[in-house]
């Protein structure tokens, strides 16, 4: 089983990091200006966010671009072409393809970042303060509450 296979899929992988931040639906929606049922079919694997979409979240999220977007491609190709009979030789064949035609390593992260607008910054901290905090459970402390 190749390393790509043992990734949960984006929408998993996207639902993962928020739960760890600690993150609402609605707050990412409110700070990525995505609607709440998009954000909610992207984590439930029901679609792929758009280019857009993908850097707007991995930016809130702090990813690595590159990943993600390699990611995202190639859950596009399986979602597209997978059930193909012949996906796996037409695949290897756009990969040469591909590799034959691209600038060399350290240019290609510069037409990603073309990409993402670069009037927009993504990679900003998101500011979270007009959100209350989820309640504590109890025994827990509030991990934003300053120690008295």
């Amino acid at each position: 089983m190749s390393e790509q296979s043992k990734k949960p899929p984006l929408g998993t992988y996207f639902r993962q990091k928020r739960e760890e931040k600690g993150l609402l639906i609605r707050q990412v929606a409110a700070v990525t200006e995505l609607d709440q049922a998009i954000i909610s079919r992207i984590e439930n694997n029901d679609r792929l966010p758009t280019k857009e979409q993908l850097f707007k979240l991995s930016g809130l999220y702090n990813l690595d671009l590159k990943e993600t977007y390699s990611a995202w491609l190639a859950e596009k190709m399986v979602r597209d072409y997978g059930d193909e009979p012949f996906a796996t030789d037409a695949m290897q064949e756009a990969r040469d393809r591909v590799s034959s035609s691209m600038p060399p390593q350290h240019d290609q992260m510069s037409v990603l970042f073309r990409l993402a607008e670069p009037e927009t910054n993504y990679n900003k901290k998101p500011d979270f303060s007009r959100f209350k905090s989820k309640p504590n459970k109890p025994g827990e402390e509030n991990k934003n509450d300053s120690p008295t």
